[in-house]
């Protein structure tokens, strides 16, 4: 791990719960706020059937930038020098940093040491003989939030999205609805449309991340419904009826003006009767550490 040292004494919280179990007792969520000074220190683990969730303000790290760029390789130190906007440079090199020290957490290794590899559509994995893992990841980024989710074998997709007033969401709604949620969503007032695109929106692309497809996949062949309760969704895909058995949508706590959702496998090389029985939501909120 890298050497770090403290400069003020940090406060670890903790566990504090957020909702009750879900999905008939076979998920739960918790929150646990977490300082950076945790984070770096002590490995992380995580069982087959858990999945971590992770939050992050780049304001609340924006004091270690300097130490943050310090883990980045090189290739990820030109993406960041191309940004035009220091606001996205920020973000990028927060978001880069912090997965970094992030799996290196779950390894007890140096986060310089990590290697990752890019899919066809520029989704970021492990890269193929690195390390002796299952550790699978996914992470999303928005206004001054960062989300990641990490699971162990299994595919994942996560997407926060801040609900910008200034967006105009009907003329959007038939590039993302299928034919039977455009039937419902029109039949609702202009507000609750309103969230309801929102919340449709990051359910749909937290699919998209997690079958590796992005941008690629046509959305309104994807069917999530509406509503569903206690947050937990099922995903129905046009000419594709095994997808149904094999996600597990969730709808996820966000900060007030937020909308987040997580996808993750619950099916195909797993047994039918697989499910995810955790979820541990953290927070990195902490900045009092510097390198040596």
């Amino acid at each position: 791990m890298l050497p770090l040292k403290r400069r003020d004494r940090v406060v670890v919280l903790p566990d504090v719960d957020l909702t009750e179990s879900i999905n008939g007792g076979s998920m739960r969520l918790c929150s646990t706020l977490l300082s950076i000074g945790a984070l770096c220190g002590g490995r992380k683990h995580i069982g087959s059937d858990e999945v971590h969730l992770w939050w992050i303000r780049t304001s609340d790290v924006a004091h270690n930038r300097a130490w943050l760029e310090e883990v980045l390789d090189t290739s990820e130190s030109q993406r960041a020098s191309r940004f035009v906007r220091d606001s996205d440079r920020q973000r990028f090199v927060t978001a880069r940093a912090c997965l970094r020290f992030l799996v290196a957490s779950y390894h007890s290794i140096d986060p310089r040491d990590v290697q990752f590899s890019y899919g066809q559509h520029g989704k970021p994995t492990l890269a193929r003989g690195w390390y002796a893992t299952d550790l699978c990841f996914n992470v999303s980024h928005t206004q001054d939030l960062i989300l990641y989710a990490f699971v162990q074998g299994r595919a994942v997709g996560v997407d926060c999205e801040y609900a910008r007033q200034d967006i105009e969401v009907e003329p959007l709604m038939p590039l993302m609805f299928s034919n039977r949620e455009l039937d419902a969503v029109r039949k609702r007032s202009s507000e609750d449309s309103r969230d309801t695109f929102f919340r449709t929106w990051v359910a749909k692309e937290a699919y998209a991340k997690a079958t590796g497809l992005g941008l690629s996949l046509d959305l309104t062949k994807v069917h999530i419904g509406l509503d569903y309760p206690d947050g937990e969704g099922m995903i129905e895909v046009t000419g594709k009826p095994e997808e149904r058995k094999r996600w597990c949508l969730q709808q996820l706590p966000a900060p007030c003006g937020y909308h987040a959702a997580l996808v993750v496998e619950i099916g195909r090389e797993h047994s039918k009767e697989s499910k995810v029985d955790l979820v541990r939501v953290g927070s990195v909120k902490d900045h009092r550490y510097r390198l040596e």
